[in-house]
C-alpha cells in the first residue's frame, strides 16, 4: 500500500470517529441540556438518546442486546 493512501486512510478514519463523538455530544447534550440547568429533573427523557448514541460506537453488542431480550 502506498503512503500516501495509508495517510488519507488514516485521517479519514479520525476524521469520521471525531465526527461521531461531536455529533453523539450534541446529540446527547441538547436533551441533557434542562437537567444541566437545573430544572425539573427528567430521570428516563435521554434514554433513547444514549441508546442511539451508543449504538454508533458498539453497535454489534447492541444488536445482540437487542436480541436476547
Amino acid at each position: 500500500m502506498k503512503p500516501l493512501l495509508r495517510l488519507l486512510v488514516a485521517a479519514s478514519s479520525h476524521c469520521l470517529l471525531s465526527g461521531q463523538n461531536i455529533f453523539s455530544a450534541a446529540f446527547v447534550g441538547a436533551c441533557e441540556l434542562p437537567n444541566w440547568l437545573h430544572a425539573p429533573r427528567q430521570v428516563n427523557a435521554c434514554l433513547g438518546r444514549w441508546m442511539t448514541v451508543s449504538a454508533l460506537f458498539f453497535p454489534f453488542g447492541m444488536q445482540m442486546a437487542a436480541s436476547s431480550s
